[in-house]
């Protein structure tokens, strides 16, 4: 199933496509993990984390709406961490976002392509992405051009972000 993304409003709806390149998915998936169990102050296993990853895509069909996060989420569960979801903006997420509290996101752009990105840091109204492909930009980026990278329309249309705590 292919995740839907509506360039009307930016909004990230239901499932997704991993057919195509599942090591991708199951590489950004760990990096997020990762990201997520250091930030929250745990130990990272990535053997453990890998097998939970596993564990997840074997219960949560990618038919399921929204299923990578889903998966992230149940995987993130096994390590110890709860995850929560936030709305909000681009710019809004630049106000609360920290080394300690990176946001994720699982977004699909409108050429349909889907990946995770992780806001990891903010400042002067700039935001910094994780780089979790060796094409991610390293630059600070102003609140309209990582809403270009997540697929939003731009910087104040609300999306789903995922934090975590232990």
């Amino acid at each position: 199933m292919t995740e839907m993304h509506s360039q009307s409003d930016g909004a990230i709806l239901d499932g997704e496509d991993t057919r195509s390149a599942p090591s991708v998915f199951l590489s950004e998936s760990l990096a997020v993990l990762k990201r997520l169990t250091e930030a929250a102050g745990l130990l990272f296993d990535p053997t453990k984390a890998a097998q939970a990853l596993r564990q997840a895509e074997r219960d949560i069909a990618p038919t399921v709406p929204r299923a990578s996060r889903r998966r992230v989420t149940q995987a993130a569960e096994s390590l110890g961490l709860q995850i929560l979801t936030r709305q909000l903006s681009v710019r809004e997420a630049l106000t609360v976002v920290e080394p300690e509290t990176p946001l994720a996101i699982f977004a699909v752009r409108p050429d349909g392509t889907a990946r995770w990105h992780i806001l990891t840091d903010a400042q002067g109204g700039k935001g910094k992405l994780a780089r979790l492909a060796p094409a991610d930009p390293e630059d600070w980026l102003e609140a309209d051009e990582i809403a270009r990278q997540i697929g939003a329309t731009d910087a104040d249309v609300v999306v789903e972000w995922l934090l975590a705590e232990p």
